[in-house]
Parts: C-alpha cells; structure tokens; sequence
C-alpha cells in the first residue's frame, strides 16, 4: 500500500514535471517569464512606487510634455469626449486624436490623473515585453531554432533603443510597431497570411504617418534583399510581392483615415516641415560623401556597447543628446556573432549580405545620406535608425548563432580576432584625460561580458554537456540585459513618490488657485504667470495642461501654424529656429498682446512688474501666489471698424506692432474683409503710448463685443449688437475646422492679425455660434468604416475557402 505522504510526493513531483514540460514545449512561456522577471529587476525601483517614471533630467519631455499631454486627455475624455479642439495648449490647436489612437496611452488616461503616473512604468514594460514576444514570432517565420528565438526576444526587448526609448514613452512604441509591421511582412511572404500586414500599417500610421515612410523606406530594401534570400531573384515575383504589400497597405491606411488625415495636416503646416525654421535647406547643403565630425563618430562606435559609456541621462557627453543620438546597443553577444554569419553563407549570400550591410553603414558614415533618409527634416538617429542599425545586426548575428547551434561548431580564430577587435576599440584613447567622457565602470563590465561570452562561445561543440553552455549562455545574457537596463532606466534623476504628493511642482498651489477664479468667473478668459511649476532641467510650458487654464505658452512638437506665424511676426521668437516652434514662449512677456488675447488674470510669486501694478488689480491670493486681475482686458471676440494692410504692418517695429492691434485689425492680401473700413493712418501715431490712450484703444474695442452664454472646448456660443457693420475678432488661432455661424448662417471666416480668425458682422443683434470638427473627420470615418468593413469581409471570405478546402 502507498501511504498518502508518499502519494502527495508523487503527485508534486509529477505536477513539477508537468511544469517544466509544459515550459519546454510552450518556449513563449519561458520567453515571457524570464522577460518579467528581468524587467521586474531592471525597473523595481519604479514598479514598486518609489519612484514614477517621469525624468526631471535630459528626458525632461516626460515631465513637461508626455505626463502632462496625457493627464489633460484623460481630464478631457472624461468632461467632453473624443479630443478635438484644445484651449490648453498654446492659445488654441487642433489635438484629434488626442492620443487614443494608441490603446496604451488609451489605458492609461482610463486610469485618470490621479492613478496615470503610477501605471506609466507598467505600461511601458508591457511593451518591452510585447515586443520581445513579438521578436520571438518573427524569429519563428525566419525558421529558427526556439532556443534562438527565446535569445533573441530577450537581446531585441532589453536592446538600446527600446529601453531608451521607453523613458521617452513613444520610441518604444517605435519599436513594438515596428517589429509588428515585419513580423506581419515575414508571416506574407512565407506563408502568405495577409491579414496582419494592413493592422501593422494602421498601428504605424495613426500615430504618425512619418514613422510609415521610415519604416516602408527600410521594407522597400527589406522585402528584396529577403525575397533574394529566400529563392534568388524574379521580377515577377517582386513586383506580385510589391503589389500586395501597397494594396494592403492602403487597405491599413484607409482603416485610420481619419488619423492619418490630421496628423498629415498637422505635419504639412508646421513650420518645422515647410517653413524657414526647418532643417531642410541647412541638410541639403552637406556635401554628399563629407564624413561626420570626430564626436559623432565616436558616438556611432561606442553607443554599440552601451547606451550608457558616454554618460547617462544629463551626464551624457557623446555627440548630441542621449536620446536622439545612435542607440545602437542591442547585446555584446551580437558583436563577437556578427561576423560568423560570412563563415556560414555561400558565395551569392556573402554577396548580397554584403551589399545589404553596406547600405545602412553609408547611412552612419556619410550624414547627407542619413539626412536624405529622413527627408532632411532634422539630424539625429532617433524613430528609424535607432531601429535599423540594432535590428540589422541581431539578423545577422541570430542567424550566425543558429548555424552554430545547430552545427555545434564555430570559427575560433575569426572569434578571438573579433574579440581583440572590440577590445581594442573600446579601450582605445579617443580623448584626453582630462575630458574623456568614457565611463570606466561600464568599460570593466563590457570587457567582462565579452571575454566571458568567447568563452562559452569557444567551448560550444567541445564540452560534453552542452545543456550547461547552453544554459550558462542564457543566464548571462539575461544578466547582461538587467545591468545593462538597470543603467539606462534607474541611473537617472526621477520624479519620486515624495515629490509627487508634495505641493511643488505641479502642485504648487497654481491649480488651486485657478478653481477660486473659476468659482467667481464663468467667462471665457486666458491667464498668465510670470513663473514656471515644472520642477524638471528644462522650463515647464505646458503648465496649463496640468493646472487646467488656459495659457499662451506650449511646448508641442508640432505647435499650431498660425500661432507660431504670430509669435514670429510679433518678434517673440526668430522664425528661422526650429527649436523656437517647438518651445513656443508665449505672450508671458508683452502685457499688451495679452490684452488681445483675453489674458484676464495674471499669476506672479515674485515682484510684479511695474506696468502689471497699473493695469492689474489685485484679485486672489493661494499660499506664495498672488492672482492679479486685468483692468483692460478683452473678451474672446471684439470688434474693429478699422485695419492695416500686412505690407504696412511688417514695415513697424515690435512696440508699434503691439499697438496697433489695439486700434485696427490686421489682413492678408487676396482677402476683402477690409471692404467698407476705414485705413488706420499709421503716420499719425504718437511715439508714446499712454495710459490713457490704452484704456480709450480698450474701451472703442470692447464697446461691441461678444457676449458667451456657452462655451466649451469645440462650441462657443454667444450674442451681440453692432450699430454699425463690424469686423468681429477671435483670439483663436486660425483653423480650417473653426464653422462661425450668425444668426444660424454660415460666415466666411478670414485670416486676421496674422494668425487668429475674424468674420465681419452686420448691423444689429445677432446669435454667433463657433463650432470646430477636426478636418476630414466626417469624411475620414466614413472611408475608416467602409474600409473595416472591407478587411472582415476579405477576412471572412478567406475563412471560407479554407474550410471548403478543408472539406474536400
């Protein structure tokens, strides 16, 4: 008889067994826990709350944009739906989709403002995770081995740029998107399962249609040189090849229509694209085959050990900035692998794996190249090569250990060379002493990783248990990944949980205040500060986003076009610089373009300056903040009887600029909104503005204004009465989505004041309604419709020839 002891041992050691069978079959399984447990590690500081992932360092953006961007999306889901129209930034701009095209950033404005912070690092390990799962699948269609697969999931998720990238929220779904989108060509082209190439395409291109061009610019080379490898060259094939790839990817593209629409338009206008401030005339210059400057290609060297040997985060001394120059670490494993794959290739392959390299390092080598792959747009690596260049070298050195792994032989010599190789580059005196920025900690431990792996990579095919190198191999590189991430991700200055729950920063006392204004005015008004909250390296503008009002400043990488145009026509930023239309300072500093721009409260902690003594008035105060309240403010819309031609205008100086505002509208040539005004004479305006001039300019301006009885951030309702016919002005930048109704009649709205919106009025009483659609969204959600309808219809029909032919 068997006692139940004895039966309760067999039963564990069987469920044991089970276990571990049930993990070698399934290797997923495998992959995903030695993922979690090596991300766990790598980021418990943050998982465990003790601090958020959100840097107040060189990767500021999280703190100033990204957490602030999504907790004032998930504010507007929750008050007024699908983002559209926003007042929180700048004065005004076009947001749709606001982010929701992203399921990640979705989830994380479910949680709210109050749970966001705390689930960000979840977030962003789940893609890490994701995308290691995903790495895995593409190995699979490549026919590798599992236990290859396993390695190379874990070297692709815990690889440079996607942990990198991960502190900048959005380059790590750069990542995950685009090992999606090749997984989904790899799963066409042998085995011509179509339906996830149009879903990759749609999760690329309605967050931005640029990362569609990178990444179909690197498929178009892709797809040849794979279709090359796979059975030698045929047009016919090709071209098939090609046919399928733009039909289904259309079919994506038209699954986002209306994403893809706005975020086009919004690239289209920004004056980073087509204006002077853009990169593009300075890049095309470059000489062709001019190589990059000393620091640069140090950089590009160096960074393929770690993302980190030239400093981490504000401590970085390499070549640009720590993001947006070359991440190209992926694993030191890769680099002693890389060049065995010439050893296991034929003479065609060796040619064509030759060529197909040559074209990414020209890239690298040659700057005009690389500026040219990003159409000229900006210098940096980041969203493209970032991802290219790691992911090029994990093909070929997977590939490479494969061979060894199913040959149980390697080339020793060509190894040990490639070792002293690395080792003599990364020990190479590239600096002085005094300056060099090279980060001795890091080196020890590079040069430990590399001689430990040519160790087990010299003992492969000899030792008799192979399960031991096998399996040492596996650890290491799982050790390497934690050391190497734990640099990247915890090396930095983050916001901590004490600082979250303090009143600084964001909690300042500036949101609180902002609700006692609110409490005793319902209108429509903008505020002003003369202080920044942020708490990061770089000055916070995005505060308005975070203490909800509405403000003039904003820091977006694609600020509203005509808002910029104002700002440079104003003389507060210099059109020709780029970081300028990004960093857009806002009207902070000239009282009176506030005035135009319905600035009604201003927000100081220090000395208030002394024209804000004359003209504000003490309203409120919140701890250290004093609100001061605008005696000659102006409301949304107000009227003009008179104006100036824009070629009179830009002939004026800043201060004359300023004034003339206050006494007539500005317009653009080709416009006849001017009919029936009267022409400001310029020529009879006194060289002193006064006091008392200002409060008659404000008083004939608001005299016949507008009156809201409703407003949120797409709808605006309101009244007003005119004696005479009238020229009515909004501070609201201009916008082709922006329908203004009177009295229920569509109006022609013009441009005015070089960047805001204005319709002229008729004599009397009258009903004026402002409502803002996204353009193309009508449109675009009928084509999105049709074009879902159309995937599940082709989706279905596939599922039925398959089960007819299954029958028979």
């Amino acid at each position: 008889m068997i006692s139940e002891v004895e039966m309760q041992a067999f039963n564990q050691e069987n469920n044991g067994n089970s276990l571990i069978r049930t993990i070698k079959e399934h290797n997923i399984i495998l992959l995903v826990i030695l993922l979690i447990c090596i991300g766990f590690l790598a980021f418990k500081r943050y998982l465990l709350s003790e601090n958020l992932y959100i840097f107040l360092d060189i990767g500021s953006d999280t703190y100033n944009h990204g957490y602030p961007y999504l907790v004032n999306i998930a504010d507007y889901i929750r008050n007024e739906g699908i983002p559209r129209w926003s007042f929180y930034h700048g004065m005004g701009q076009n947001i749709f989709p606001g982010g929701i095209n992203d399921p990640f950033n979705l989830f994380l404005c479910l949680l709210g403002r109050e749970y966001l912070p705390y689930g960000i690092i979840y977030v962003e390990l789940c893609k890490i995770i994701l995308g290691g799962v995903l790495f895995f699948y593409y190995l699979k269609t490549l026919s590798l081995t599992r236990y290859t697969c396993i390695l190379g999931g874990i070297l692709f998720a815990f690889s440079g740029y996607m942990i990198l990238g991960s502190g900048w929220y959005g380059h790590s779904m750069f990542m995950l998107s685009a090992i999606f989108f090749l997984f989904s060509f790899e799963k066409l082209l042998k085995e011509d399962t179509w339906f996830y190439f149009p879903l990759s395409v749609a999760l690329i291109v309605s967050r931005s249609a640029f990362y569609l061009y990178i990444l179909g610019a690197f498929l178009s080379i892709y797809a040849i040189f794979r279709v090359l490898e796979e059975g030698g060259w045929s047009f016919k094939k090709v071209c098939v090849l090609f046919v399928k790839l733009a039909g289904l990817g259309t079919l994506g593209l038209l699954i986002v229509a209306p994403f893809v629409a706005n975020d086009l338009l919004r690239v289209i206008e920004s004056p980073r694209v087509g204006g002077e401030s853009g990169y593009y005339n300075k890049l095309m210059s470059t000489q062709a085959f001019s190589f990059g400057n000393y620091l640069h290609n140090i950089t590009a060297i160096l960074r393929f050990f770690s993302n980190d040997i030239l400093g981490t985060g504000s401590d970085y001394k390499g070549w640009y900035n720590y993001l947006e120059a070359p991440a190209f670490y992926c694993g030191l494993s890769t680099l002693l692998l890389f060049p065995q794959i010439f050893i296991s290739l034929n003479n065609k392959k060796k040619i064509l794996y030759s060529i197909f390299l040559i074209i990414w390092i020209l890239l690298i080598v040659f700057p005009f190249f690389r500026y040219g792959f990003y159409l000229f747009t900006g210098d940096y690596y980041k969203g493209g090569l970032s991802f290219i260049i790691p992911f090029v070298l994990l093909f070929y050195s997977l590939h490479a250990f494969d061979f060894i792994y199913r040959n149980k032989k390697i080339n020793k010599v060509l190894l040990l060379v490639t070792l002293v190789v690395l080792l003599c580059i990364l020990n190479f005196s590239y600096f002085p002493d005094d300056q060099n920025p090279i980060k001795d900690n890091i080196r020890i431990l590079t040069t430990g990783f590399l001689i430990c792996y040519s160790l087990i990579f010299l003992l492969y095919g000899k030792s008799k248990n192979l399960k031991i190198i096998k399996y040492s191999l596996l650890i290491i590189i799982c050790i390497e990944a934690y050391m190497f991430s734990t640099i990247t991700s915890s090396s930095r200055t983050a916001l901590t949980a004490k600082e979250y729950n303090q009143d600084i920063g964001y909690n300042d006392g500036t949101q609180k205040l902002v609700e006692l204004i609110r409490a005793k005015d319902i209108s429509f008004f903008r505020v002003a500060k003369n202080y920044s909250s942020g708490i990061a390296v770089h000055k916070s503008l995005n505060d308005a986003l975070m203490q909800n009002y509405y403000g003039t400043p904003s820091y977006h990488q694609f600020n509203q076009k005509y808002y910029i145009r104002f700002l440079a026509e104003t003389g507060i930023i210099k059109s020709d610089e780029e970081a300028m239309t990004r960093w857009a300072p806002g009207l902070s500093s000239r009282p009176l373009l506030q005035t135009i721009a319905s600035v009604k409260y201003f927000l100081s902690k220090s000395e208030v300056p002394e024209f804000f003594k004359r003209t504000y008035s003490p309203f409120a105060r919140y701890k250290d903040i004093l609100a001061l309240k605008n005696d000659y403010s102006l409301p949304l819309g107000f009227t003009y009887d008179r104006f100036v031609t824009y070629e009179r205008f830009k002939d004026l100086n800043d201060n004359q600029k300023e004034r003339i505002f206050l006494k007539a509208f500005v317009f653009e040539k080709g416009d006849d909104v001017n009919k029936d005004f009267e022409s400001l004479d310029i020529d009879k305006l006194n060289d002193e503005y006064t006091l008392q001039e200002y409060g008659s300019d404000i008083i004939n301006l608001k005299r016949e204004s507008i009156v809201i009885t409703k407003h949120n951030q797409n709808n605006i309702i309101g009244h007003i009465k005119v004696e005479n016919r009238k020229l009515l002005f909004f501070s609201i930048p201009f916008d082709r989505g922006w329908d203004i109704k009177i009295d229920g009649v569509n109006q022609k709205v013009s441009l005015i004041n070089l960047g805001f919106m204005g319709v002229v009025v008729p004599r009397g009483i009258h009903e004026i309604e402002l409502t803002y659609t996204p353009p193309f969204l009508y449109s675009g959600t009928i084509i999105m419709i049709i074009s879902i309808l159309l995937f599940a219809f082709l989706i279905f029909n596939a599922v039925r020839k398959r089960d007819l032919v299954t029958k028979k």
